[in-house]
């Protein structure tokens, strides 16, 4: 459907399985709920840690709510989403499992803060404290997920802090590099491979020979050649409130969502914590994490030249009437992007979505969508305007296209937020 799939941050569960948590034919089934598995169980045993433990509860006080937001096949549901068993209920209307694409309910919580984080090579993110690594073997404690031990052949970063605006440090997406880099708040990145870590230093065997540093002030460390894949079809994904991000199987059941992971065995999440669930489905491709066939911007009195989108991602916080998407791209005028479409013959696809304008913008910014050569939408986006719904149906085509423009008022900033743009295969 859509060409050069640019894969996100998701792990697949059916690829690289093998050592990953428990032992090999072990499964088990947790239920991850507020009191007793959130707080008692990564902090009963560790008295040494209740000021972290003091820091959630706050964390998890109640903030504004939002009205909730299911995206079906079908349409795009607004209000309370209440999980059952085979569904989500949206406003008292049932929206069953198998129509569904994704689903951000409103939540009263705030974001857990985690400021460690591994990533694994298949895109998964687990939120976590990261303990040790011995023998390729690391060991995590993570505030939703327990503690849990990882082959170390599997993950693609360590997130041993936030990275600050003075840090070396590319950004989470950024490509790989052709060496294992380990990455300071401060000083050039240091190359090398990763050899142990404990609670308070690490050991690197760079070109110096092996460094051992403090972990105090590093930021993250990228290992060679484990680029992100694209997740396997079928596979859901459920975003948690502390920024992790679990795939496999899941399914609502009544107060929560229950996922089948390859590893960590069948798990219930409560909808408390849960931030987003999307589901894998083959029929539905995402703009958003689609590559472009090409991309151009120009300025007023500029050439068109290549540009990079500006992407809107949902990575937590608590969600706001303003943040009612799980991803968007923001579009200046003048830019023209470009997708390639690879079409079934006799099946029909939809763009769906939402174009709004951008947060404080000025000036009126014009949206088409063609493809085929034709125009099949054409709206002035002005400011503080209501998000306009997308439900384009396109014709067989090689290639989609979207332009924005400047509009009849010109003020700067001006734009549109293409939000959740997918293209629905029937």
């Amino acid at each position: 459907m859509l060409g050069h799939a640019k894969p996100l941050m998701y792990f697949a569960p059916g690829e690289h399985i093998g050592g990953l948590g428990a032992a090999a034919g072990t499964r088990s089934r947790q239920v991850i709920g507020w009191p007793p598995s959130l707080l008692g169980a990564c902090f009963s045993n560790s008295g040494k840690r209740l000021k972290t433990l003091v820091a959630i509860t706050m964390l998890l006080a109640s903030g504004p709510a939002a009205a909730g937001v299911v995206q079906t096949f079908d349409a795009r549901l607004e209000g309370d989403v209440t999980f059952a068993d085979g569904r989500l209920d949206v406003a008292g209307k049932a929206a069953p499992w198998n129509t569904i694409i994704y689903a951000l309910p409103q939540t009263s919580a705030r974001t857990l803060s985690a400021a460690g984080a591994v990533r694994l090579a298949g895109g998964e993110v687990w939120r976590a404290e990261i303990l040790t690594l011995s023998n390729k073997r690391l060991a995590v404690r993570s505030a939703l997920l327990g503690a849990r031990e990882i082959d170390l052949g599997l993950v693609s970063q360590l997130d041993f802090a936030a990275p600050r605006a003075a840090s070396s440090a590319p950004a989470d997406d950024a490509q790989d590099p052709a060496a294992g880099t380990l990455y300071r708040e401060k000083g050039e990145p240091v190359p090398g491979t990763l050899l142990w870590v404990d609670e308070t230093r690490l050991a690197l065997d760079s070109p110096l020979g092996v460094l051992t540093l403090p972990r105090e002030g590093l930021v993250r460390y990228k290992f060679p050649g484990r680029a992100r894949a694209a997740a396997a079809g079928g596979s859901d994904r459920v975003g948690l409130i502390d920024g992790s991000v679990i795939s496999g199987a899941a399914k609502p059941v009544a107060g929560g969502v229950e996922i089948e992971h390859p590893i960590l065995g069948t798990m219930k999440f409560d909808a408390g914590l849960i931030q987003y669930v999307r589901r894998g489905d083959a029929r539905v491709a995402d703009l958003v994490a689609g590559v472009p066939a090409s991309m151009t911007t120009s300025g007023v009195f500029e050439k068109a030249a290549a540009a990079k989108p500006i992407l809107v991602s949902y990575q937590g916080g608590a969600k706001t009437e303003k943040m009612q998407h799980l991803a968007a791209e923001r579009l200046e005028p003048k830019t023209v992007v470009r997708y390639e479409l690879r079409q079934e013959a006799g099946r029909k696809v939809r763009l769906t979505g939402r174009a709004s304008p951008i947060e404080g913008g000025r000036g009126d910014a014009v949206l088409r969508i063609s493809a085929g050569g034709k125009t099949l939408f054409e709206q002035t986006i002005a400011p503080g305007a209501a998000a306009v719904p997308l439900a384009v149906d396109l014709p067989e085509a090689k290639e989609l296209v979207l332009e924005v423009d400047f509009g009849p008022r010109i003020a700067f900033p001006c734009g549109v937020l293409l939000e959740d743009p997918l293209l629905i295969s029937g």
